[in-house]
Formats: C-alpha cells, sequence, structure tokens
C-alpha cells in the first residue's frame, strides 16, 4: 500500500499535470482564438477589397450606361434636327407653290376684271351706238 508521503508525491504530481494540461489547453486556446482573429481580419480585408472593386465596377457600369444615354440622346436630338430641316423645306416648297398660285390668281382676277371693265365700256357703246342708231332712224322715218 503507498503510505501518505507517496499519495502527497502522486498528488503533487496529478497536480503538476493539470497544471501543464491546464496551460497547453489555454496555450491552444490562445492560439486558435489567434488564428481565428488572423483569419476574420483575412475574411474582412478580403470582403473590403471585393466591396472596393464592386463600388468599381458599378461605378464604371454608371458611366458606361451615362455615356450610351448621352450618345443615344445626341442620335435622337440629331435626327429630330434632321427631320425638322427636312419638313421645313418640304413646307417652303408647298409655300412657294401656294405663292406661284396666288399670284397666277391675281393675275387671272386682273385680267377678268379688265375683261369686265372693257366688256362694260363696250356694252355702254353699243347702247350709245343703238341710241344713235334709232335716233338717226327716227330723223329718217
Amino acid at each position: 500500500m503507498l503510505d501518505k508521503n507517496d499519495i502527497e508525491l502522486l498528488e503533487k504530481l496529478l497536480d503538476k499535470r493539470f497544471v501543464e494540461s491546464n496551460e497547453k489547453t489555454e496555450r491552444m486556446f490562445a492560439e486558435a482564438d489567434k488564428k481565428t482573429e488572423r483569419m476574420l481580419a483575412e475574411s474582412n480585408e478580403k470582403t473590403k477589397r471585393m466591396f472596393v472593386e464592386a463600388d468599381k465596377k458599378t461605378e464604371r457600369m454608371f458611366m458606361e450606361f451615362d455615356k450610351k444615354t448621352e450618345e443615344r440622346i445626341s442620335e435622337t436630338e440629331n435626327m429630330v434636327l434632321e427631320e425638322m430641316e427636312r419638313t421645313r423645306e418640304i413646307l417652303e416648297g408647298h409655300l412657294d407653290q401656294v405663292k406661284e398660285n396666288l399670284d397666277e390668281m391675281k393675275q387671272y382676277y386682273q385680267i377678268h376684271k379688265l375683261e369686265k371693265q372693257s366688256t362694260e365700256i363696250l356694252m355702254k357703246l353699243v347702247d350709245e351706238l343703238r341710241r344713235r342708231v334709232e335716233a338717226l332712224e327716227k330723223k329718217t322715218a
């Protein structure tokens, strides 16, 4: 059997082993904590880089979209201006034709007015000549 001294030695040995085991466990936990913190830091850095890259890509996409939108607006503006110019030319052509027609109508009106005046003068002359002929017929009759 074990005497008291042996038991004390065993206790001290077990205590020493327990303390060593605790220290080893604490070191392992400390190393695990450091490793976890390092991995989290790396993960955070990687995430930050991904967000920065995503922001840059998004900014590029918005810039490209703005550029394309401006180009399309410019193209549309040019098309509208060209169409307006084409329409203006067509309308000016129609307006010139209307002016020509109006000038012809004015000439026709002037001619018609002169013919009417001439006809009225001739009718007056004919009436005057008829009266004179009638007067001469009365004198000779």
